[in-house]
């Protein structure tokens, strides 16, 4: 079946003007009181075209319309964190529709991508001719945490009759390892990070060995324009830590400023203190495996492990 896209989707709505029935459907937002899933009941406009493409094109953009204007409610919570996340959707069969969002999506939290996901499957499952979401950031397929493709998303694997997490902002102390001033070994220092209760700590751990070292002595291990694509665990507690193109080009292989960015990262996130219960971490280049390494290099083919016989024992 020939593809249907569509691009400006509420350009789309409003410059169709030949009036038709109308369609009740149920949008989905956020409850910002008991922070569950709860449906407004919206009509969506059916305009009278020729070809019945046409009509589910106009669906569409309705029902993202009412997606995008937010909640009536007072007591809930728009679930689209902004209208330009979504750049087209297009309608490949009778069953499926493919999300494509913007790069912006990987600037949003966790929880508002997982909010953002959840009311667009059940809000556009709403129109008999849509079952599955396949979602897209760019022109590649959404991954989960293990770098697979997230593949289909319908009512039966997207739930939302379940309690959502609330927010929290909060304190937490971290260890970090940075360079100590041998410019040979690895030194601990502890700071207090606000970090939100939705997101992986991790995450925030990679975000401050990028920022650097507040110590005196001590300088960074990781350059300061090293670009993140993101950060996940796994259920054996295996951190995957994948990183833009440009984080190993400045390293040569098998060298001890590369050794010593590493286990800045690996002995970061498996830190005790840290309450990651991490144990290994596999380093990753835009979603890939390094295969090659020089000699005596790391092998980035394999999760990596603690080692402590690069720490400073006058760290701290």
């Amino acid at each position: 079946m020939k593809k249907i896209c569509i691009v400006g989707l509420i350009f789309i709505l409003l410059s169709t003007t030949s009036c038709g029935g109308y369609d009740r459907i149920d949008v989905y937002f956020i409850n910002s009181e008991n922070h569950q899933w709860t449906a407004e009941t919206r009509k969506i406009k059916k305009a009278e075209e020729k070809h019945i493409s046409e009509i589910q094109k106009g669906m569409i953009g309705s029902a993202l319309n009412e997606l995008f204007a937010g909640p009536k409610s007072g007591s809930l919570a728009p679930s689209i964190p902004f209208p330009e996340i979504i750049k087209k959707v297009i309608l490949v069969n009778n069953e499926t529709a493919e999300v494509y969002f913007d790069e912006s999506y990987g600037a949003v939290s966790d929880f508002e991508a997982m909010i953002c996901r959840g009311s667009l499957v059940w809000t556009l499952t709403e129109l008999d001719f849509i079952t599955n979401l396949r979602f897209f950031v760019g022109d590649e397929e959404l991954l989960l945490a293990n770098n697979q493709p997230m593949g289909l998303c319908n009512r039966e694997n997207v739930l939302i009759g379940i309690d959502l997490a609330v927010v929290v902002d909060e304190e937490k102390e971290i260890v970090l390892y940075f360079i100590d001033g041998s410019g040979t070994r690895l030194a601990a220092e502890s700071r207090v990070i606000e970090v939100d209760s939705n997101e992986p700590i991790e995450k925030f751990i990679i975000e401050e060995l990028i920022k650097g070292t507040e110590a005196y002595g001590l300088t960074n291990a990781v350059p300061s324009d090293a670009g993140v694509r993101n950060v996940s665990t796994d259920e054996s507690l295996c951190c995957y830590v994948n990183f833009t193109a440009n984080f190993f080009g400045r390293y040569e292989s098998g060298s001890a400023a590369e050794q010593l960015a590493v286990y800045s990262i690996v002995n970061s996130l498996t830190d005790p203190a840290n309450n990651t219960n991490i144990k290994r971490v596999q380093i990753l280049i835009e979603g890939d495996k390094i295969t090659e390494a020089g000699e005596g290099a790391i092998d980035f083919s394999r999760p990596i492990e603690r080692d402590e016989s690069l720490i400073s024992a006058a760290g701290g």
